[in-house]
């Protein structure tokens, strides 16, 4: 695929984006007679148009060089708040042992690990139920 026909792809792919999104945000106006979310999807998708590495590297004149060079990987809108996204993933996935991520995730948010009958204190007792 040559860097042109890559462009294309994605500017379909924008365009796509884009009609979905009106198509979405008209019927909520439609159906709720609610205007508001048509103002935020307006404003979200500017934003998202300028972010846009094709935007970016065409119209405001980015190299096509490290972070902006093809192919654009998608970006991952939680990854931020999922603790970095591909950066957090990356030991687990090279460890390629289940239990391995699990107890390096638990060590790292509680400062010591934890085993599946911990009770998140600290404390390993069970509890007890009464019965009336």
């Amino acid at each position: 695929m040559t860097v042109v026909e890559y462009d294309v792809s994605e500017v379909k792919k924008l365009a796509q984006r884009a009609a979905m999104m009106v198509v979405i945000s008209g019927f909520v106006v439609y159906q709720f007679q609610s205007v508001q979310p048509m103002l935020i999807q307006t404003v979200m998708g500017l934003q998202g148009l300028v972010q846009s590495k094709l935007i970016l590297v065409h119209l405001l004149g980015y190299p096509a060089t490290g972070a902006y060079a093809r192919p654009w990987k998608a970006d991952n809108p939680l990854g931020n708040l999922m603790g970095g996204g591909e950066a957090a993933a990356a030991p687990a996935a090279a460890a390629g042992n289940d239990t391995a991520a699990i107890t390096d995730a638990a060590t790292a948010s509680s400062g010591t690990p934890s085993s599946p009958t911990s009770n998140g204190n600290g404390n390993n007792k069970k509890k007890s139920k009464k019965t009336n």
